[in-house]
């Protein structure tokens, strides 16, 4: 199976970015909701989608262990899944390391490290530029080798 990790500390960007690909894969790509949920704003969810017979799991949070079991169940109740995109905590948070052994065998890995944007009266700018990227960033991977979706 193959990952791709949106990974950073807590409040950088992680469910939003997963949002947007996530859209862009039903919106643009033509993919369709078969399992779960996406919501119409960016907040925590977790569903898989669908073209083509190519199955994707996506899940925007792995923030405590009862998160990464529902991530374990929702993967066991949909075989087939080829790609999981899923939010993931940076080097410093212990739930790092539970993920990783709640995934067991990865075929192929990619992370997209997030950070915090701090910057004062022009946060807002900065933050828009610094998501803005993220999403043209991720849409630009996940239609590329070894994703191709």
């Amino acid at each position: 199976m193959k990952y791709l990790f949106f990974g950073g500390a807590r409040n950088t960007g992680k469910t939003k970015s997963i949002f947007q690909l996530a859209n862009y894969l039903i919106v643009v790509k033509g993919y369709e909701v078969i399992s779960g949920k996406i919501y119409d704003t960016p907040r925590d969810f977790q569903c898989v989608i669908e073209k083509d017979n190519r199955k994707v799991l996506i899940q925007s949070y792995s923030d405590d262990i009862k998160c990464i079991k529902a991530f374990s169940e929702f993967l066991k109740k949909n075989a087939g899944v080829e790609i999981v995109i899923i939010a993931i905590r940076d080097n410093s948070d212990r739930m790092r390391s539970k993920l990783f052994e709640a995934i067991g065998h990865i075929d192929y890995e990619l992370e997209i490290p997030l950070a915090k944007v701090k910057r004062g009266n022009s946060r807002e700018n900065c933050l828009k530029w610094y998501l803005d990227n993220i999403e043209k960033l991720s849409e630009q991977i996940i239609v590329s080798d070894p994703f191709n979706l």
